[in-house]
């Protein structure tokens, strides 16, 4: 698979899963396109959006925000399915054995795990 086959890789920060999580209640409308054309980029293979672990911590962090937390994962679902970046700790190793085996061969940020491929 040429690079050019392969999808357009976006992260998206904590703060714009905030936004998009409240996007029912701020009535956006132009965030309400973003989204939208977000979420038809994912469903046509275009674009792939993954999420880390750090994501989810943050939206943990209060508990008094449970309600919010639950919106923004429901976004991440909406979004990004099961695709993942690696447990921090996990590139480390990678990478770590990747420099002493001297191959040179990079570690792997995304997970294979779900998908079976390496698209981003």
């Amino acid at each position: 698979m040429s690079r050019l086959d392969r999808p357009i890789c976006i992260y998206l920060d904590t703060q714009d899963y905030s936004r998009l999580a409240d996007l029912n209640r701020t009535n956006d409308a132009e965030l309400q396109l973003v989204r939208d054309h977000l979420l038809e980029r994912v469903a046509d293979g275009s674009v792939e959006i993954r999420f880390s672990v750090i994501h989810l911590w943050e939206f943990l962090k209060d508990p008094s925000q449970q309600d919010l937390a639950l919106r923004k994962v429901e976004v991440i679902e909406a979004l990004c399915g099961d695709r993942v970046f690696r447990y921090p700790a996990d590139v480390f190793s990678a990478e770590r054995v990747a420099v002493a085996s001297g191959t040179g061969q990079p570690a792997v940020v995304t997970s294979t795990m779900a998908t079976g491929s390496r698209t981003c």
